[in-house]
């Protein structure tokens, strides 16, 4: 999943700092990436889908299904990526690496606190949507980008492509990665995308939601 690169009609733009690196992150800064991330996908497809039950308990909801897929990530020591201007996360994207598969989703899921946030209907919107992408992804060793997302003040500097560049040398640099694949459920960023070199590859429909899957080859 991939929030929007571009600003929202309502985004602000901002300034980032070329100069600053991007970070590999622990457990220790949990709380910050979620953060970051809640701000990324409030207004994204693919969590209004799974999680939005039209009462102001959304963004309790959404913080606990980005925060379990960011402890997914944590947990096995799979890269979570940031970028920080001002001494602030700006940018994050969490990665699946070959070599690390995913933790079986009864595992991902253990946490009674999410269980207990989320309910029946909206696990059985997220099994749905999660199949779905999955079956779209090749068959083929590859770099998973789960979720890159940016604040809104730093839309449209260009952090996500500089997360994206991160990652696909990471995949260059694998000899056991043969792509970098992601999925959005955004149209309009296609086009970035496609502009950075990924081809799609595949899309689905989930009741009213149409995600597509991008791969980048880099081998």
């Amino acid at each position: 999943m991939s929030s929007t690169p571009r600003d929202r009609a309502r985004g602000r733009s901002g300034s980032s700092d070329s100069s600053s690196v991007i970070l590999r992150l622990g457990g220790e800064r949990r709380d910050e990436i979620v953060d970051t991330l809640v701000e990324a996908f409030m207004d994204y497809p693919a969590m209004r889908f799974m999680v939005d039950d039209g009462t102001d308990a959304y963004e309790r909801r959404l913080r606990a299904l980005i925060g379990l897929y960011a402890d997914a990530r944590l947990e096995r020591g799979a890269p979570v990526l940031g970028i920080e201007v001002a001494d602030t996360l700006a940018a994050i994207a969490l990665v699946d690496e070959p070599s690390r598969p995913p933790l079986p989703i009864e595992r991902d899921r253990s946490s009674e606190d999410v269980r207990a946030t989320l309910d029946d209907e909206a696990w059985r919107r997220m099994e749905a949507f999660e199949t779905a992408v999955a079956d779209l992804e090749p068959d083929e060793p590859h770099h998973y980008v789960g979720m890159i997302g940016v604040r809104d003040r730093h839309r449209r500097t260009g952090l996500a492509r500089r997360l994206l560049e991160e990652i696909t040398r990471m995949s260059v640099e694998d000899n056991g990665s043969r792509a970098v694949i992601l999925s959005t459920e955004t149209p309009e960023n296609l086009p970035f995308y496609e502009h950075f070199g990924f081809e799609v590859v595949g899309d689905a429909w989930v009741e009213d939601l149409h995600s597509w899957t991008l791969r980048l080859c880099t081998s």
